[in-house]
C-alpha cells in the first residue's frame, strides 16, 4: 500500500491556536475530522500525526511542534523513518499575498516568503513538493507582517474559515484520489 502525508504548517500552543498562521494546523485538524481518522498522536515530541486509510493509500496527517520557522527538520525526520519521499508529501500552509480564503494548489515551486515553508524546502533539498496554500490577506497597510499573521481571523473572517478549511481538505483528499495535476485543474480556477 503505497502512503502519502498531509502536513499542516502552524505554531503550537493555546496563544497561536486560531491565528492567521495555523491555517495548516487547522487545515489538519479538519481534514482528520473529514476522514474520521483517530486522534492526534505525539511522534519523538515533534510532530503530532493522526493516520489511517483512504482509497487504499496510507495517510499520514502531520503537525510539527517545533514552530513554524522550523517545520522542515521533523518532517524530513519523520518521512525518512516512514520512508516517505518529498513526492508523498503535501504541505498546507497560509499565504499572506492571496485574498482571505482563497485555496491554491500547486506542484512544486518556491517558498514565496512563508518561513515554514522555505524551512521544509531547505531540508528536503528541492522545491518539488506539493502543497495547498490557504489564502489569509492581503496584508492590511501599516500593519507589520508577524503581527498580521499571529492576530486572530476577524468576526466576518470567522464565520467563513469553515468553509474554507472544508475546501482545504477537500483539497488534500482530491490529491490523494486524483493526482497532483487532476487536484490542480479542479482547484485552481
Amino acid at each position: 500500500m503505497s502512503a502519502l502525508a498531509f502536513a499542516g504548517l502552524g505554531n503550537p500552543g493555546k496563544e497561536y491556536r486560531n491565528t492567521r498562521h495555523n491555517a495548516g494546523f487547522l487545515a489538519a485538524d479538519m481534514l482528520a475530522e473529514k476522514m474520521s481518522f483517530p486522534a492526534f498522536s505525539i511522534w519523538k515530541k515533534e510532530i503530532a500525526f493522526s493516520c489511517g486509510e483512504y482509497k487504499d493509500k496510507k495517510i499520514f496527517i502531520l503537525k510539527p511542534l517545533t514552530y513554524m520557522n522550523n517545520s522542515g527538520e521533523p518532517l524530513k525526520k519523520f518521512a525518512s523513518f516512514h520512508s516517505l519521499s518529498a513526492q508523498d508529501i503535501t504541505v498546507i500552509f497560509d499565504d499572506v499575498s492571496m485574498d482571505f480564503g482563497k485555496i491554491r494548489i500547486r506542484s512544486s515551486g518556491s517558498a514565496g516568503g512563508h518561513n515554514g515553508m522555505k524551512s521544509v524546502i531547505e531540508n528536503f533539498s528541492t522545491d518539488k513538493i506539493k502543497r495547498i496554500k490557504i489564502g489569509i490577506g492581503p496584508l492590511p497597510e501599516k500593519i507589520n507582517l508577524k503581527d498580521f499573521v499571529l492576530s486572530g481571523f476577524s468576526f466576518n473572517e470567522e464565520k467563513k474559515l469553515g468553509e474554507i478549511l472544508n475546501k482545504a481538505a477537500s483539497a488534500c483528499q482530491a490529491i490523494a484520489e486524483l493526482g497532483i495535476e487532476r487536484a490542480m485543474n479542479g482547484y485552481n480556477r
